[in-house]
């Protein structure tokens, strides 16, 4: 049975180790402790005035809340989802105890920016193509991802 040599690092390559650790160590630690918060979910056929879950931001740190929706499908009542075609998806931040802050494109990123902290939020599909009334038949389907 042959056994391998283990290789003897000098203090040069010993201290560079070390140094290339601590960096990713503080850059990862950075990143992690930047947003105060998120998670992760997904809409599936939801209609206009679908809202969802609530999250406390009590603001401890300097991050936008950002709402990313990816994946998604929209489709009229009855039809597969993504038979439409998405033009838009209005999203409505609630925060602050009752403000409200909208953003409208076709999927992808809502960033709301540094929200005030006093009550729970939540956001709201308010629009699916333009239209606002669950009546309406339109329905998305979407994965989510939310920080802040």
């Amino acid at each position: 049975m042959k056994r391998f040599a283990r290789p003897r690092w000098g203090v040069k390559a010993r201290v560079s180790a070390v140094g290339v650790v601590a960096t990713a160590l503080v850059l990862g630690g950075a990143t992690a402790a930047h947003a105060e918060g998120n998670f992760k979910s997904y809409m599936t056929q939801v209609q206009p005035t679908f809202t969802s879950r609530s999250w406390e931001d009590k603001n401890r740190d300097g991050a936008s809340t950002i709402v990313k929706l990816s994946n998604c499908k929209v489709n009229a009542g009855g039809k597969v989802p993504g038979s439409s075609k998405l033009k838009s998806i209005k999203v409505t931040l609630h925060y602050g105890g009752g403000k409200t802050k909208s953003l409208t494109q076709a999927c992808g990123t809502y960033n709301y920016g540094r929200v005030s902290a006093d009550n729970y939020n939540s956001f709201e599909i308010t629009a699916i193509n333009g239209q606002t009334a669950r009546g309406a038949k339109m329905f998305l389907n979407a994965d989510v991802a939310v920080s802040y």
